[in-house]
Formats: C-alpha cells, sequence, structure tokens
C-alpha cells in the first residue's frame, strides 16, 4: 500500500514516480495500491492521518510505502498504533521540504516529523546520492537508506506534434509546477532579458499550488516585455508532455534544490539541450558544456547568457541536443525504477519490522 497527500493523480514528479512504480510493479510480482490521506493543515494532519492509518491496519497491507508529503501526517499516528507490518519512505525531498533560497526547512514542526519519521522507518527510498548524503547528515542509518532513481522513459506522444517555434524563433520549455522552490520568478526574469523575435518560453505545470506565487508571476506575465512571448499551457499529461518536448529546442529549469531532477532527464532523453542551476542532483545529469549550460541557483544574468547562447546558435543547440539524448540511454528506466522499490520492499518483509 502507498501512502500519499492529497488527489495521487496529480501531475507532480512524486505523484508520477508512484504511478509509474504501481503501473510497473506486476512485472515484479507485486501489486501497488493507493491510500490518500486528505490534504489539510499541518496542524490538523495528524487527526486525518491517524484515520487513514487505522483503515490501513484493518486492510492488512504487506507493508506501507509512505509517501515524503505524508510523512508529518503519519509520524504522530505511528508513535501512538502498532501497525505490525513494514513502513518504508519514498522522500522525495530534504526533511521540512524546500524554502526559496534552496536551504532545506531544517527548522519548523514539519522539519522535526520528517526527521522522526525517517528515523523510525524500517527503510528509507530517495531518488539520489545527493537526497542520501542530506539524510545522513541528519542521522539516518546507512543500512536503512536505499538509493532508487526514478525512469527516464517516455510514453509515446499523445495526439499530433504540436507547432511551438512562434514567428520561426526556437521553443523553449520548462516542465515545473508554480512554486517558490522551481525558480519560475527567476526563469521569466531571464527570458525578459532575451530580444523580443528570437523564442517563445512555454511553461508546462500545474499552477494553483502557491496562489500567492501564481498572482506574481501572472502580473509579471502581464507585462509587455513578456505578454506576447510566453505561452501558459498548464498541468498536461505525460503524452502530452511528450509531444511538447519532442517540438521544443531547448529545455529550461531554474530551480532552487533538486533531489533527482525527472523533468531534466525527460527532456534529455527527448534529445533537448538543457540550462539548469546548479543544484541537488542536476550536475549528476547534465554535463555542463557537453549536454546543456549549468549556471548558478538565483542569478538571472547568468540563466538569461545561457538561454542567449543556445537559442542564438542552433549548432550548438543540436550538438549538446545529441550528446544529452546518448547520455539518458545510461539512465535508469521505469522498470528499473519498480524492480528497486519492490526489492527494498521484500527485504523489509523479510526482515520482519515494523512500526
Amino acid at each position: 500500500m502507498l501512502v500519499t497527500a492529497g488527489d495521487p493523480q496529480r501531475l507532480t514528479g512524486g505523484h508520477l514516480y508512484h504511478r509509474r512504480i504501481a503501473e510497473t510493479a506486476p512485472r515484479h510480482g507485486a501489486c501497488v495500491r493507493f491510500a490518500a490521506i486528505p490534504e489539510r493543515p499541518l496542524g490538523l494532519a495528524a487527526a486525518a492521518g491517524a484515520v487513514t492509518l487505522a483503515r490501513l491496519r484493518a486492510e492488512r497491507p504487506d507493508a506501507l510505502l509512505v509517501d515524503s508529503i505524508a510523512t508529518a501526517a503519519l509520524m504522530l499516528p505511528l508513535r501512538a498504533r502498532h501497525v505490525g507490518v513494514p513502513v518504508i519512505g519514498l522522500l522525495h525531498q530534504p526533511p521540512g521540504g524546500v524554502r526559496r533560497d534552496g536551504d532545506v526547512g531544517r527548522g519548523g514542526l514539519r522539519a522535526r516529523l520528517d526527521r522522526a519519521f525517517a528515523a523510525r522507518a524500517d527503510r528509507v527510498i530517495v531518488p539520489s546520492a545527493t537526497l542520501a548524503t542530506t539524510l545522513r547528515q541528519t542521522g539516518i542509518s546507512e543500512d536503512r537508506l536505499h538509493v532508487v532513481p526514478p525512469g527516464y522513459d517516455l510514453p509515446e506522444p499523445g495526439g499530433p506534434v504540436p507547432d511551438l517555434r512562434r514567428a520561426g524563433g526556437p521553443a523553449i520549455l520548462c516542465v515545473a509546477n508554480w512554486l517558490p522552490a522551481k525558480g519560475i520568478d527567476l526563469l521569466l526574469e531571464a527570458f525578459a532579458r532575451l530580444p523580443d523575435e528570437r523564442a517563445t518560453l512555454h511553461l508546462v505545470g500545474e499552477t494553483t499550488a502557491d496562489p500567492a506565487y501564481a498572482r506574481r508571476l501572472n502580473a509579471r506575465l502581464a507585462t509587455p516585455e513578456l505578454r506576447e512571448r510566453v505561452v501558459v499551457h498548464g498541468p498536461r499529461p505525460p503524452e502530452v508532455v511528450a509531444a511538447y518536448l519532442r517540438a521544443s529546442d531547448l529545455f529550461v529549469l531554474a530551480s532552487w534544490s533538486e533531489s533527482y531532477g525527472m523533468a531534466v532527464a525527460e527532456a534529455m532523453a527527448a534529445g533537448l539541450p538543457i540550462v539548469a542551476t546548479r543544484v541537488g542532483h542536476l550536475p549528476c545529469l547534465v554535463v555542463d558544456g557537453v549536454t546543456g549550460l549549468l549556471v548558478p541557483p538565483g542569478d538571472a544574468d547568468a540563466l538569461g547568457t545561457a538561454m542567449g547562447r543556445l537559442v542564438a546558435d542552433a549548432g550548438l543547440r543540436r550538438a549538446m541536443g545529441v550528446a544529452a539524448e546518448r547520455r539518458a540511454v545510461s539512465f535508469p528506466r521505469w522498470d528499473d525504477t519498480a524492480a528497486g522499490v519492490i526489492a527494498v520492499v521484500r527485504e523489509a518483509i523479510a526482515g520482519g519490522h515494523g512500526l
């Protein structure tokens, strides 16, 4: 049973990861079902978690996989109740999440609950060695940490490949939900510095996750230097994202932190050169100067310069795109990811523990 918070069908990287695991698990003799804790403010989350946990105890699954966005809701109920089956954390971000400046949220109730859950779980699965290092620094033992990277393989594009190149200029694509940690505001500032006629920026991702941040972005998008140059597509299913990737010339991500960088890996698999911030696991995916260009986080000038260099040089875009696609072949596929997750679950079951 995989426990998450909110709608498991949401188009976020973590939820997509979970669905691909569930879809692929039967090939490895396993069945993954979802249990969703209703989204509540942190102070009320424990009550919702307790109700979900009581139902799960009655269903008696072989093991519980707990999404990082559900750990805070389940930590206090897990202390109060014995579950009797192994509990495995699927952690996609540092304890407490990521703030806008890229620092992990080390303080506060949520961070304490996240760390407490990771300390008590039978096993902890993370998407990269980068996040594993962060968790080791909080005291999580090496023997309970397992790195299982996400797959990169894309579905077949859904429908005809769209024409994203307005006025013949290159199409720049960013796939990221509108959250401060994703640096969309920085991307808009950098893109605004490119000459009008040179490119169109396409934004794909959920726009309602942080209403205050969305208001800021929409206000910036309404300004004259961006109004006719940026297209907001909103959330799109994976097969449509695959079509957008095939129709683009360049992929950009301005995040303050990335535990892995699924969107970047998928863009590389589609043969796109990358401009991204040098944060988290991204330097392990993007070879600077070969498959793309890496810039410091928070530096709009550097980001704009890197985008401008690739926008102006079609030959360099092609060369880096070819190198990116070649490098992506070495990344795990979703079947490898599912096999890794199921292996950790079986190891935990064989160990005979349980909170």
